[in-house]
């Protein structure tokens, strides 16, 4: 005897659940680490476009340094919420070019300990090399003896995938994944 079948039975069903759900989770662990990458490659991406617009400024001349603290820069700045670059001019973040809030995801070290508070470096008017306006030299952020870049590195909370940022001297700015 020969009965229709008229729909699934609980097996079916079951199996093509657990077989969705598997498919489900595979493309979530695979897609986090591509997102956490994307977010740190994004951050990196604003801090470099925030120095490059603090370093055009400075180049471009607008305005005459009055002080030894009136000189073109970025500050990166931790707070509760997060991480913020900024173009500033003196000790003042410039209204006219908007603070960029970086993903609350990513942390910045330096030297080794991640940021709390603020780091600051200015650029040279004309040149556009980073500048020490106490001193009156040039020198890279956080630069120690012979010039050597500061250990300034990116990296998503986890502590992987991580992007070190170097900003020299002569004012470029050099990324590499770690």
């Amino acid at each position: 005897m020969s009965y229709a079948r008229n729909g699934m039975t609980a097996i079916e069903i079951m199996v093509v659940v657990s077989v969705a759900t598997l498919l489900a989770t595979m493309g979530t662990v695979s897609t986090l680490p591509a997102l956490r990458k994307g977010r740190l490659n994004q951050s990196v991406t604003e801090i470099r476009e925030v120095c490059e617009a603090a370093r055009r400024l400075a180049r471009l001349g607008a305005r005459t340094p009055a002080t030894a603290s009136s000189y073109y820069g970025v500050r990166l700045e931790r707070d509760a919420t997060g991480c913020t670059a900024s173009v500033i001019w003196g000790s003042s973040a410039m209204a006219a070019i908007p603070s960029v809030r970086l993903s609350p995801l990513i942390d910045v070290v330096v030297d080794g300990t991640a940021l709390n508070g603020q780091l600051e470096w200015r650029y040279d008017y004309g040149s556009g090399f980073p500048y020490d306006p106490v001193t009156r030299t040039a020198r890279g952020i956080g630069s120690g003896p012979g010039g050597q870049p500061a250990s300034l590195v990116l990296q998503v909370r986890s502590g992987r995938p991580a992007v070190a940022v170097a900003i020299y001297e002569v004012g470029l700015i050099s990324t590499q994944e770690l």
